[in-house]
């Protein structure tokens, strides 16, 4: 990324009432501005689905939560 590129950062939960919703805003602000960047920042902690098909649409960022 350079400097002049666009990206959002969304915090969520790990649990799917979050992470997917979270998901379809991503989604869905990607079509309006397909410039944009999404990053997500989350724990690793209790994830349980296959994040592994969303790497090139999306940046994954953990946090370490106890």
């Amino acid at each position: 990324m350079s400097r002049n590129d666009k990206a959002i950062l969304i915090s969520t939960g790990v649990t799917g009432g979050h992470f997917f919703p979270s998901v379809c805003f991503a989604e869905a602000f990607q079509k309006t501005d397909p410039d944009v960047f999404i990053h997500f920042l989350m724990s690793r902690k209790n994830t349980s689905y296959d994040l592994s098909k969303y790497s090139g649409k999306f940046k994954f960022h953990f946090i370490l939560i106890e």
